[in-house]
């Protein structure tokens, strides 16, 4: 977790198009045995991983659970906490990107008082910053406030609209330029929370668009980075063929790829399959992180987790696993997996049957 990557850029990575193909502040394990540090699983075995739960009463307790699990230890000098609204998406989906590449916490506050577990992991953490994502309608100057009130320097990163205070988190993030840009839609969650975490570990920012067109803080954003490959997440439906081209030709013309399935869940699935293979790996060693994909609150601190921790970040609908996830979870032979979120989010059903190896696959009667 001692990482520290602003302003780096990395040798350029080989993308594939995949078209199959994120409180008691305490880890819970679930019911049974398991060795986390198992090796990597074969994936035709049957047998389960080692599974755990981390999560809150809420989704301020959850991230702050996030947080504690992730970095139990206070920050290094120098290092900048993330703090989103919990109220949207947006904001933290950009920062959960850059909180993984920094190696930070991505922590959330409603938007007119500071929640108290979130000040209690801004104290345990000792940043010497907390960098508020957005403007005051996001995040109120109240808040700041408070957060001075401990102490801790506090900068925001912001712009007018989404789309302009992501290029915000990414021109603090990336003051140098990137080799890689993410694309994706600010108008849904789901692709951009799972690609945050491939972001985070391949070394590049999160940008949001226009599913149609493509806002002009995104475009000088791009401009200004000169990437050599921007990776557009999603289908066609989320950023169009005539958005993923605009941002070719504002980038000077950088490799263009499209990472996507056919709804959100294998979206995910393509995403996880990639991130293993930055670093030339075959499998997610490190294990994943399983969130639900019909909301994002629980998944925007888990993508940060997620990055930091080089895991694949995979979503469900809840109460069950698809067929897809479940064989993707097989093919990253990981041992290991950490729900996010509370019985409500991800049912027991499921992390159990992960870990007998026999979650459902499909909804419960």
């Amino acid at each position: 977790m001692q990482r520290q990557r602003i302003g780096t850029t990395r040798p350029r990575q080989q993308f594939v198009c995949w078209a199959l193909i994120g409180v008691a502040l305490v880890v819970v394990p679930v019911t049974g045995s398991g060795n986390a540090g198992a090796a990597p699983r074969d994936p035709g075995a049957s047998t389960g991983l080692a599974v755990a739960r981390v999560s809150g009463a809420d989704r301020y307790e959850t991230a702050a659970a996030i947080a504690q699990a992730g970095w139990p230890s206070a920050l290094p000098s120098g290092s900048t906490v993330l703090l989103a609204t919990g109220e949207n998406y947006p904001d933290a989906v950009a920062g959960a990107a850059a909180a993984g590449h920094l190696a930070v916490p991505l922590l959330l506050t409603r938007t007119a008082s500071l929640p108290d577990q979130t000040k209690a992991q801004i104290l345990r953490l000792k940043p010497t910053k907390v960098a508020l994502l957005g403007s005051t309608s996001a995040i109120s100057d109240t808040v700041a406030g408070q957060i001075s009130a401990l102490g801790v320097d506090v900068v925001r990163w912001q712009g007018a609209n989404r789309y302009a205070t992501a290029a915000a988190v990414s021109q603090a993030t990336y003051p140098d330029g990137a080799t890689n840009v993410y694309l994706a839609t600010g108008t849904a969650f789901p692709d951009a929370l799972a690609g945050s975490a491939l972001a985070a570990v391949a070394g590049g920012p999160l940008l949001l668009t226009d599913p149609h067109s493509l806002p002009s803080a995104t475009a000088d954003e791009i401009s200004r980075l000169h990437p050599s490959a921007i990776i557009v997440l999603g289908d066609t439906n989320a950023v169009s063929s005539q958005v993923a081209d605009a941002a070719q030709a504002a980038s000077g013309g950088s490799a263009l790829s499209r990472i996507n399935g056919p709804d959100r869940f294998q979206t995910a699935d393509a995403l996880a399959s990639v991130l293993v293979q930055v670093h030339g790996g075959t499998a997610a060693s490190n294990g994943i992180l399983i969130a639900t994909g019909m909301n994002f609150a629980d998944a925007l601190a888990g993508a940060a987790w997620a990055g930091a921790s080089d895991r694949p970040l995979l979503l469900v609908p809840g109460s069950y696993v698809t067929t897809q996830t479940w064989t993707t979870i097989q093919q990253l032979r990981a041992s290991s997996a950490i729900v996010l979120g509370g019985t409500a989010s991800v049912s027991d059903a499921v992390a159990n049957g992960l870990h007998t190896g026999s979650p459902p696959t499909s909804p419960p009667h």
